[in-house]
């Protein structure tokens, strides 16, 4: 990323969960100390379920509708 490219959320989507952590920890590797990771399960009747995680940069740009500081 260049210097003052906004970094972009994230949302990865996997049915397998060892398979969504590898690309988060990937997905983080990217992004400055203090990004969010968010995590989802999507159950289906009749399916496996989905595994979602969506990883926002720190200060917002995601989930929670805060402002990205932590408590």
């Amino acid at each position: 990323m260049s210097d003052g490219e906004v970094p972009r959320v994230v949302r990865i989507i996997d049915q397998d969960e060892d398979s969504l952590a590898r690309r988060v920890d990937l997905a983080l590797s990217g992004l400055p100390d203090g990004s969010r990771v968010d995590h989802f399960t999507y159950w289906y009747t009749g399916r496996p379920p989905l595994h979602e995680a969506t990883v926002s940069p720190p200060g917002g740009g995601g989930g929670g509708g805060g402002d990205g500081a932590e408590q």
